[in-house]
């Protein structure tokens, strides 16, 4: 299973995107998009020049009985099956976290993420300007989702990497990053859960850069598989280490 972008789509079976740690932790308390509040946008949206699969994707995968854990797969489980189907490792970023806003829905109680340019009459339909991310509140969200996943699947290894962010020109997305780190480590020592580690992940250099700055060339993809690949062969010698920090190179 992963929890992020598609720098770790190795083999899986479940994959969740587009949903930041808040909305997540919403799902899992039963809080989390309605039915009838997805069926009211889809109805109410009108969708830029093809962009309406795009937009249907985005929401299914935000939509915990129909496609949360799905993104991207021909086939695959939900994310709630996924975690009750004897899963062997879950990998686990802070993307969306970082840099994604959500969107609220006026006239409900509810936001999403969406990429308001996809539709045209987004001013209609959405609220601006109430989301302010808090990387404590946000690094908290995603330490709750990390128990909860701990205790759905107690035999599964979970990984949880800190997304590099240093091929953004706003510094404020590496003050966030920070900061949210922190705040994750701390919460993460002060318990005992066996077989959950955190990567704090190396700067891209330059060369491993793409024209988008969430994705990155095959190299640097190729270093995350091998620092995972590491972790499992040292795995003996890391037992009760919650911190594992990657060479900062």
């Amino acid at each position: 299973m992963s929890l992020g972008p598609c720098s770790q789509r190795y083999k899986l079976i479940s994959s969740v995107y587009h949903n930041r740690s808040d909305s997540l932790e919403r799902a899992v308390n039963n809080a989390g998009l309605q039915q009838k509040t997805i069926d009211h946008l889809v109805e109410s949206i009108i969708p830029a020049p093809d962009k309406k699969d795009d937009i249907l994707n985005i929401i299914s995968n935000q939509n915990p009985a129909v496609g949360l854990g799905k993104y991207n797969l021909k086939s695959g489980e939900l994310f709630f099956e996924a975690l009750n189907s004897g899963l062997n490792i879950v990998i686990m970023d802070n993307y969306m976290d970082i840099v994604a806003k959500l969107l609220h829905i006026k006239g409900t109680d509810s936001s999403l993420f969406m990429n308001y340019k996809y539709i045209l009459n987004s001013g209609e339909i959405f609220d601006f300007s109430t989301d302010a991310p808090d990387p404590a509140m946000l690094s908290s969200s995603a330490f709750s989702n990390i128990l909860h996943i701990r205790k759905s699947a107690p035999s599964a290894t979970i990984v949880f990497l800190n997304f590099p962010t240093n091929l953004y020109a706003d510094p404020s997305k590496e003050a966030f990053r920070s900061s949210y780190w922190s705040n994750l480590t701390r919460l993460a020592k002060s318990f005992d859960l066996p077989r959950v580690y955190l990567l704090d992940c190396s700067p891209v250099h330059p060369v491993y850069a793409t024209l988008q700055k969430q994705h990155f060339k095959t190299p640097y993809y190729a270093y995350y598989a091998g620092q995972i690949t590491m972790l499992f062969g040292c795995m003996r010698f890391f037992r009760h280490k919650l911190l594992i920090d990657c060479p900062q190179s």
